[in-house]
């Protein structure tokens, strides 16, 4: 491992980068792989999807509620929209993690425009989850 922790910081220092040791940085190739600089991998394992995502529109804003992810590194929760069951998603908003996620929308005003919501769970490394059913 000390060989694939001196080859990240000699291509972060070749890109003009100063990393300190511990600092995590990631890497894509054949094989995505993230390494803290002193060589030690760290998670590669997303978030379980949250469940349970239900809408409720009332008042010109739509209330999201889900049930959470149950991993205990959940960091956040990426909130996504669009105006297709299809998408294509924008994240339109990231909130911490909590016992009992919640997130008030207030979409763009419109007569007619049905919007669909997905949310996805992501861990404090960045390992992100698939989105909601």
């Amino acid at each position: 491992m000390a060989n694939n922790a001196s080859s990240v910081v000699d291509f972060l220092t070749s890109r003009g980068l100063k990393p300190q040791l511990g600092e995590r940085f990631p890497l894509y190739g054949q094989r995505k792989k993230l390494y803290e600089t002193s060589g030690i991998p760290v998670d590669m394992t997303a978030p379980s999807r949250p469940t349970n995502v239900r809408a409720v529109a009332e008042g010109g804003k739509v209330t999201l509620t889900w049930k959470p992810s149950p991993e205990n590194d959940t960091a956040f929760y990426d909130v996504y929209r669009a105006s297709s069951s299809n998408g294509p998603f924008a994240i339109i908003a990231t909130i911490a993690a909590t016992a009992n996620p919640l997130y008030e929308d207030a979409p763009p005003a419109s007569d007619s425009t049905v919007f669909f919501y997905k949310i996805a769970a992501r861990d404090a490394t960045g390992n992100t989850s698939a989105l909601s059913a």
